[in-house]
């Protein structure tokens, strides 16, 4: 059963073993986008994205106080997954 759990969608997990998601699911004419991004005190952070019915994902990690503007950026000029 899936859920959410502080606005993030909660994918359970397979008995098979598969990893969980946390993150958020919005609801495009192309299918449905996942995405999650988070980041540390020391500015590492991390934004994801992907799209199970097209097969494609991206992942932009980044090394900066601002990787936020970076990742905004990078989604704007190649669009949703």
């Amino acid at each position: 059963m899936s859920g959410y759990l502080n606005g993030h969608a909660v994918l359970p997990a397979e008995e098979s073993g598969q990893l969980r998601f946390l993150g958020s699911i919005n609801a495009t004419a192309q299918g449905e986008i996942a995405h999650h991004s988070g980041a540390n005190s020391t500015g590492f952070g991390c934004f994801s994205q992907f799209s199970p019915s097209r097969g494609s994902s991206i992942v932009i990690p980044t090394n900066g106080t601002q990787g936020s503007e970076l990742w905004a950026r990078v989604i704007a000029a190649i669009g949703d997954l």
